[in-house]
């Protein structure tokens, strides 16, 4: 499953793979909204107290689908203000 972005429009960044496919974009999507914390977006004005649970449900969702949102897509998912390594 891929991401057009007409704010990228002529650069790398314009088509971009977000999932591997439909089953996995909704594992994942099933995933985040069974949460209470927006675990993709995290601002300077947040608690950093949030972030490690924030990284650690990140990485669950990354783990759901390795090759897509955990592999291809991840810089699209970590440019919200939450990163992990690994």
């Amino acid at each position: 499953m891929v991401f057009w972005d007409h704010e990228w429009v002529g650069t790398d960044d314009e088509v971009r793979v977000l999932f591997s496919s439909s089953a996995r974009m909704f594992q994942c999507l099933t995933a985040f909204a069974a949460t209470d914390v927006n675990f993709m977006c995290h601002s300077g004005d947040e608690d950093p107290g949030l972030l490690p649970s924030k990284q650690a449900l990140l990485a669950d969702f990354f783990a759901l689908d390795p090759a897509g949102a955990g592999g291809l897509g991840r810089k699209y998912w970590t440019s919200w203000g939450v990163a992990i390594t690994g």
